[in-house]
């Protein structure tokens, strides 16, 4: 007899050791989730096994003792989980490219562009950054960073006060709600720095790469955030 169990949460985020509790025993104790609830709907098991595909549709209904509309919960809850996925995603094609720009340094003919390579190499560090996810910047849940908002410090952010909204059965604080909606902002910004360096800085210097026959830097686009998900009504869950 096989079982299946799913625990009504989206695909689990990238996890840290921050996941665990203090008194985590080593490989028997679950981390916590660390994404949405899905709401009440119809979904689809999928079954693959032999060749075959097999499916059967299940119902998630509200807990009845629960009276609240959970709908504002889940919006804003599942607007942080995308955009910690796409930040993961910028992130990891950020990392393979400076994994490039190092290598391209390393050439003996690249002595004439070290500056600029290196001008780049910073300027995507202050994008990513290099907290990794489930980190704060301390001063508390709704404090603001320490330091210039980065990848790494904003997805931290949206970590933390999505698992806040998603702790009870109730309507998003308005504390909450406008923290979210501010990391979202910093976000879009720092993915507008990235769309910058893409389009105009790194266009130009793969023009003087390629003068001196080193190989051109290019941006690594199937490079996608661990842990992505779509369930949505009426989805497939295998």
């Amino acid at each position: 007899m096989h079982r299946f169990l799913w625990d009504l949460h989206y695909q689990p985020l990238r996890r840290t050791r921050e996941d665990l509790p203090i008194a985590a025993i080593f490989r028997d104790t679950a981390p916590a989730p660390n994404s949405p609830w899905v709401l009440p709907g119809t979904y689809k098991v999928r079954l693959t096994a032999g060749g075959k595909v097999l499916t059967e549709p299940i119902t998630v209904r509200m807990d009845p003792r629960v009276h609240n509309s959970v709908t504002a919960q889940f919006t804003i809850s599942k607007a942080a989980y995308d955009d910690i996925q796409q930040a993961a995603a910028v992130t990891g094609q950020i990392r393979d490219l400076r994994a490039k720009i190092r290598e391209a340094r390393e050439k003996s003919g690249a002595g004439s562009l070290e500056g600029q390579l290196e001008s780049l190499d910073k300027k995507l560090e202050a994008i990513a950054g290099s907290s990794p996810v489930g980190r704060g910047m301390g001063g508390g849940r709704f404090a603001a960073p320490t330091g210039p908002e980065t990848l790494a410090t904003v997805s931290a952010s949206l970590a933390s006060l999505m698992r806040s909204v998603q702790s009870a059965d109730a309507q998003p604080t308005s504390a909450e709600s406008g923290a979210i909606a501010q990391k979202r902002a910093a976000l879009a910004q720092l993915i507008q720095r990235w769309k910058a360096v893409q389009s105009s800085e790194l266009p130009r210097l793969n023009q003087e790469l390629g003068k001196l026959d080193i190989p051109v830097l290019e941006v690594n686009q199937k490079v996608e955030a661990a842990g992505t998900d779509d369930d949505d009504e009426d989805d497939d869950l295998g």
